[in-house]
């Protein structure tokens, strides 16, 4: 359909017409002057008709400096007395024009105002310190991060709840010598938190994927997701005495091993290493809290107790196949060990990947640093995030940490005794 279209004049026609206006007006004044000249030396009857002529002229002139005033400064005055009166400004709405169309019918693009090509940078945070530095800054610590291929989870997580008096702190992030790849790597690690229905439980999971497994990505994700359904269902069913470490192990293991045939996913290619973990959220009479963990791999459960850090599962690495694991899920789920820890009140727990256990072990200030972060009151998560993100020789590895922190408030013997 042709619609009709409205003539607008260019600048350049606007600037000639006011030129060819004043021209004019000019040529009207010096009429008016000639005519003066006459009324003043002339005789009497010329000068009878010229002053005649003259108040003719010069009633033109005023009016054609008037009209060119009016058309040359109209608008702006239009713009200021409807800035006095909003009342009478004009809707926007109703005067939209409809969208000019490309030739294939669709809206043509906006154009760019040249005050948006401009216009500066966002403005960077102000007052985030730099993450900590251990022995020194990296080379990967200080080159750009990159981006995966295809879908891949984030490359930051960070989570904070609380459950009872228990307080927690989840963070995982893509270590350097992954995110500095081009292209780079997914992040590895994987956690997730869970709990009983009736709110006496949390449960904790953790997972590493292995570096040679191409998608152990998805395997930790998948790992740490069955783990924390598995154990919240047995704790509901009959508490910690409920839990089947054998039949907990080999769901997660049919889970990993399902998920990654549905996608056509080779089972040595999801591999990872997992560490779960029981924490009541409310403790005994005189204050301790019993804790359950259970592990394939290097990934590892450390207790906060008095400004201290202690390690409770796993040991210090050593040799020239300090990685090497000896068991992986999905085909060892039967090589899960387990344990129980008795927790102080006030104490905090960790459950964390390697990535943060071998700086603690290896890397000088750093178990001091977390010892005196987990000993205080819990941190805003972004602080929590941003303490893991310290930059060490060495330690590019992806870092995930859970940290618990365990209150006083104690069970009474009638609710102890109603506890499963």
């Amino acid at each position: 359909m042709n619609h009709g279209h409205r003539q607008v004049r260019t600048p350049s026609e606007s600037a000639v017409s006011s030129a060819r206006f004043q021209v004019r007006q000019w040529i009207l004044l010096g009429v008016v002057v000639i005519l003066i000249a006459i009324a003043v030396f002339a005789g009497d009857r010329l000068q009878r008709w010229a002053v005649n002529v003259l108040w003719i002229c010069a009633a033109g002139t005023f009016v054609a400096f008037l009209a060119g005033a009016l058309i040359r400064h109209g608008p702006e005055l239009r713009a200021k007395m409807m800035s006095h009166n909003p009342e009478q400004q004009p809707d926007p709405a109703q005067h939209q024009e409809p969208p000019e169309r490309s030739h294939q019918g669709f809206p043509a693009p906006p154009a760019i105002r040249p005050a948006a090509q401009q216009q500066a940078p966002a403005p960077q945070a102000a007052g985030l310190v730099e993450p900590p530095v251990f022995a020194g800054r990296s080379a990967s610590g200080r080159a750009p991060w990159h981006l995966p291929v295809g879908g891949a989870p984030n490359g930051l997580a960070a989570d904070a709840a609380r459950l009872g008096d228990l307080e927690i702190r989840a963070a995982s992030m893509v270590g350097a010598g992954h995110r500095c790849e081009e292209p780079a790597y997914p992040r590895q690690d994987a956690y997730a938190l869970g709990r009983t229905p009736d709110g006496q439980y949390l449960v904790v999971a953790v997972a590493d994927g292995v570096s040679q497994s191409p998608r152990s990505d998805l395997g930790a994700r998948v790992a740490v997701s069955a783990a924390a359904r598995e154990l919240s269902g047995m704790l509901d069913r009959g508490g910690i005495d409920a839990i089947d470490v054998g039949r907990l192990y080999k769901m997660i293991a049919g889970e990993m091993i399902g998920t990654g045939r549905n996608r056509d996913i080779p089972d040595k290619d999801i591999c990872s290493i997992l560490i779960t973990a029981v924490i009541p959220a409310a403790a005994r009479e005189d204050g301790s809290r019993p804790i359950w963990a259970s592990w394939i791999g290097d990934v590892s459960l450390w207790a906060q107790h008095q400004g201290r850090l202690i390690r409770i599962t796993g040991a210090d690495k050593s040799g020239l196949d300090r990685n090497t694991l000896s068991a992986v899920l999905p085909f060892n789920p039967d090589q899960a060990d387990q344990c129980h820890v008795n927790l102080l009140p006030n104490d905090s727990v960790a459950v964390m990947t390697d990535g943060l256990s071998d700086s603690l072990a290896a890397i000088p200030g750093v178990a001091d640093f977390f010892a005196a972060q987990w000993a205080g009151p819990p941190p805003h998560p972004a602080a929590f995030l941003h303490s893991l993100c310290y930059d060490a020789p060495g330690q590019d590895d992806d870092r995930t940490a859970v940290v618990v922190w365990c209150g006083d408030r104690r069970l009474t013997r009638a609710s102890a005794d109603r506890r499963p």
